[in-house]
């Protein structure tokens, strides 16, 4: 029996589906280890972290998060020391190295194959910050971003192989990592994003949109300037200009996903 620990926070989150594969095979035994469980595997019941202390109020501002998946870290080390004690060593670790779980489990298990999943490389510049002129980058944004990558520096040093999900993703990364960093495609469902039957779909308004109509969507987890909302909602004047028949379709939350919120508080984006 092949022995599979899989870590994520939010488990399984990106390995949903490997989660489920890995589940189908009989010759693999998985374990999955978390936070909080973002959605169920069948058959799997992961592990999640107990007890996990919360950061210091007075930690740095710039190190919050480095602190946080520290402690996250200490937490998965912890469990799996327990795991350990009982009996438990895994043939591969595989985990989500941007927050945390995985940073400590080389040292208990130092000869275990390590593949990380390597989300993503913060940058002050180009990247998902300072590429925006209405969001205008101070130094003390800048210090504060290349902090952010404290994490994932231990997480690059520490995995054996580590995974991007797009080329992009991978050219984030420093150059004297990218060796070790393959690039492996998060696929899609099928199953359920394909085209099908458009059925009228009714606006809270009561207007009815059926198949053939002029639709504008914008769809996200949140309506902020991250996923550009303020920039969707700047160009609607014009393309309603131009396609004045057209019909706008808005979903999303009214929170803040990534990046600050506006200022003196409040959700959603400045447009």
């Amino acid at each position: 029996m092949f022995r599979v620990l899989m870590l994520h926070k939010d488990f399984p989150g990106q390995f949903r589906p490997l989660a489920r594969s890995l589940m189908a095979d009989a010759r693999v035994e998985l374990r999955g280890m978390g936070q909080r469980e973002e959605a169920v595997v069948p058959g799997l019941r992961p592990h999640l972290y107990q007890d996990m202390p919360a950061v210091d109020p007075g930690t740095h501002p710039y190190l919050g998060n480095a602190a946080d998946y520290i402690i996250r870290g200490q937490c998965a080390l912890r469990d799996a020391v327990g795991m350990a004690q009982q009996g438990y060593r895994p043939d591969l670790i595989v985990g989500h190295c941007g927050f945390g779980d995985t940073l400590y489990l080389k040292d208990l298990w130092p000869d275990v194959p390590l593949v990380g999943y390597f989300e993503y490389y913060y940058h002050g510049r180009g990247a998902d910050v300072g590429f925006d002129p209405l969001y205008p980058v101070t130094l003390d944004d800048l210090a504060r971003v290349r902090t952010l990558n404290a994490v994932n520096l231990l997480g690059l040093e520490t995995a054996d192989l580590g995974v991007c999900p797009t080329e992009w993703q991978r050219a984030l990364h420093p150059t004297p990592f990218r060796d070790r960093l393959r690039v492996m495609h998060e696929g899609i469902d099928t199953d359920l994003a394909r085209p099908g039957p458009v059925p009228a779909f009714a606006l809270p308004d009561g207007t009815i949109l059926r198949q053939g109509d002029e639709v504008v969507t914008y769809a996200a987890r949140d309506l902020e300037p991250y996923r550009g909302f303020h920039v969707f909602m700047r160009a609607l004047p014009e393309i309603l200009r131009r396609r004045p028949a057209a019909q706008v379709v808005v979903a999303g939350g009214d929170g803040v996903s990534y990046g600050p919120p506006p200022p003196g508080g409040g959700h959603g984006a400045i447009i």
